[in-house]
């Protein structure tokens, strides 16, 4: 799984943030911007940081046992839907094709496309009226074959398959619920491990994903 480095080091190019900071503070203290800094983290805000949080650092060697480097913390400090655009992500690796993630808050499906074809689709379950999955375009920027996951009132180790789309939300593997078809997460896409395991091998960092009611 990954481990993010101790509170309050910047180390690797990581920095974890502590209580009472804000993206203004962080980006002064390492020689950074905000703007930097949010478009490295895919941040719609700047008001997205929460303690806890492990950030990228501009220059960093942010590399670790992932694929990117995403959030320890499966909630942000605010829903990422609205205050910006997507953060700007690489393309699908070549031979892929074109692949999209489309999640449907409106019957709490994931479905899976290959050039315009549906290959697959699960019934999931995502944020909570009070943690709700942000609408909008995203892409797949950071993965986790297994990961912890820790916020206000809850602890999840090892949360199997991660894949962060923006900010801390992620579509993950759910061993603590079989929920799925009711939206009960702190904000994250929970599928079923199995299914988890598929996309995980089926999308890649890049991958399209795409939130709507």
């Amino acid at each position: 799984r990954a481990a993010p480095p101790a509170a309050g080091s910047a180390a690797g190019g990581q920095y974890v943030v502590q209580p009472g900071d804000n993206l203004f503070r962080i980006a002064l203290r390492h020689g950074s911007t905000v703007d930097a800094l949010a478009r490295l983290n895919g941040l719609a805000s700047a008001d997205m940081i929460r303690a806890g949080q492990v950030l990228r650092l501009p220059g960093g060697d942010n590399r670790d046992a992932g694929y990117g480097v995403g959030a320890p913390d499966s909630t942000p400090a605010a829903p990422a839907g609205a205050g910006g655009p997507a953060p700007a992500a690489p393309p699908l690796p070549a031979g892929r094709g074109a692949r999209e993630i489309v999640i449907d808050l409106s019957d709490q499906t994931l479905t899976a496309f290959e050039d315009g074809a549906a290959v697959r689709r699960v019934v999931v379950s995502t944020g909570k009226p009070s943690t709700p999955t942000p609408v909008g375009f995203y892409r797949i920027y950071s993965r986790y074959r297994s990961q912890d996951m820790a916020g206000p009132g809850y602890y999840a180790p090892d949360v199997p398959f991660v894949q962060y789309f923006i900010g801390g939300y992620a579509l993950h593997g759910t061993y603590w619920h079989t929920a799925f078809g009711t939206p009960v997460s702190h904000g994250c896409v929970n599928l079923p491990t199995a299914e988890a395991e598929w996309m995980w091998g089926w999308a890649d960092i890049g991958t399209p994903v795409t939130v709507q009611w």
